[in-house]
């Protein structure tokens, strides 16, 4: 490894390309210099990355760079299919939709439960649409979950 001078080691712009090509932006994310003890003058750039919590660890790259250009063949997307257009979801829609397939079911089945809960606690009452049968209902939810 090669020390180098403080002043070749922009870390100001290194964060403003982290900050530019990474979705969501990483909380805690760090980028200095760090002079070595025995090299007077050089050092080290350093790069931290802070442990996340299991449910943030999913981050997208919008652009890759190598030697400081940018490399296309990395470059990816998803459309969806609306009419006869297919339409490109954005980086934050992408984002969220990884994010929440990521849920194991029943950690998606313990949150509906817990809104389902809060719900009936809270006493509100809902119109139900025509043909709404909530024997139907309460019959396939048993069989979902395993209850019936």
């Amino acid at each position: 490894m090669d020390l180098l001078p403080s002043g070749a080691f922009n870390a100001v712009a290194l964060q403003g390309v982290l900050k530019e090509y990474l979705h969501p932006r990483v909380q805690g994310l760090e980028v200095f210099w760090v002079e070595d003890a025995n090299a007077g003058g050089l050092g080290v750039g350093v790069i931290s990355v802070p442990t996340l919590p299991v449910g943030q660890r999913f981050v997208l790259m919008k652009q890759v760079l190598s030697e400081g250009e940018s490399v296309p063949q990395i470059v990816f997307g998803i459309a969806i299919r609306r009419g006869s257009n297919s339409v490109p979801l954005t980086v934050e829609q992408l984002h969220r939709m990884c994010q929440e397939g990521r849920s194991t079911v029943s950690e998606r089945l313990t949150r509906i439960e817990a809104k389902l809960d809060a719900l009936s606690r809270a006493g509100e009452t809902t119109v139900s649409p025509p043909g709404f049968d909530a024997g139907v209902l309460e019959e396939r939810l048993k069989r979902m979950l395993g209850d019936g």
